[in-house]
């Protein structure tokens, strides 16, 4: 099957490994495609009563908590699991329920322990949507529910218990992520803006199983405008070809509902 090219360009700064949530943050980080319109979420977890579940969502009973001027993730009880064989909450997981169908999102992350794997730990752009994998081996973003992989950096990977800060970019079909002193990835791909049943195209966080960890500190979000940034056309151009690669060879891709 032929797919469509998307873009990645992995900066030079990826070779300095990112240190601590202090050293450096996405705030040296600045949109290259999206203009920010109003906020949507701010939350920086420094005080408990701060975090609203109505958009912030622990899901399948993992469990969530404020500390320490962070927000901390873990799996669901041992209890909980034993009643269902899957969708059981053995790895952290939270999606944001407030997001708008394109948005400008910012936040520092760290993924600590838990059994390695090859799915996870993850960034979602809507569930089965578009799929970042952060791995040991590298990281990746898939389409079409993790069908169609449309960018990958295979030297940017996941180190355990290390901060990592990000700008989030979505506008329909495109997304592009930057990782403030690592690098930037940009994919298109036609369901990148499918709709789900849900309606929302949730920004979410999964983490390990097996004593997974996920914390989460200076968490925002943005609606954008409806036009894009002028010198976006010129900055997408420069950005080098990743060609399409079929993750699932033999799956049927079936047509994105469009919004």
């Amino acid at each position: 099957m032929k797919f469509v090219p998307t873009l990645i360009i992995a900066l030079a700064a990826i070779l300095n490994p990112i240190l601590s949530a202090e050293e450096v943050s996405f705030h040296e980080l600045k949109p290259m495609m999206v203009v920010p319109k109003d906020v949507v979420l701010k939350n920086d977890f420094s005080k408990e009563e701060d975090w609203d579940k109505t958009k912030i969502r622990p899901v399948q009973e993992t469990q969530w908590k404020v500390a320490d001027g962070l927000l901390h993730g873990t799996e669901s009880t041992k209890e909980y699991q034993a009643q269902k064989p899957d969708h059981n909450g053995a790895s952290p997981m939270l999606d944001i329920p407030v997001t708008p169908y394109h948005y400008l999102a910012t936040f520092s992350v760290r993924f600590i322990g838990g059994k390695e794997n090859k799915n996870n730990p993850q960034i979602q752009f809507g569930h089965h949507i578009g799929t970042m994998r952060l791995l040991p081996g590298g990281s990746e973003i898939l389409a079409d529910h993790e069908a169609v992989k449309v960018a990958a950096a295979p030297d940017f990977k996941l180190v355990d218990n290390q901060w990592y800060h990000v700008m989030v970019e979505v506008k329909g079909d495109e997304i592009l992520v930057q990782f403030a002193n690592g690098p930037v990835f940009y994919a298109k791909h036609p369901s990148l803006a499918e709709v789900p049943k849900s309606g929302k195209k949730y920004l979410g966080f999964v983490g390990n199983p097996e004593g997974g960890v996920i914390q989460i500190d200076e968490l925002n979000m943005w609606t954008v405008e409806e036009t894009e940034k002028k010198e976006w056309a010129e900055t997408r151009a420069k950005l080098p070809v990743f060609e399409h690669v079929d993750a699932k060879p033999g799956k049927k891709k079936k047509e994105p509902k469009q919004k």
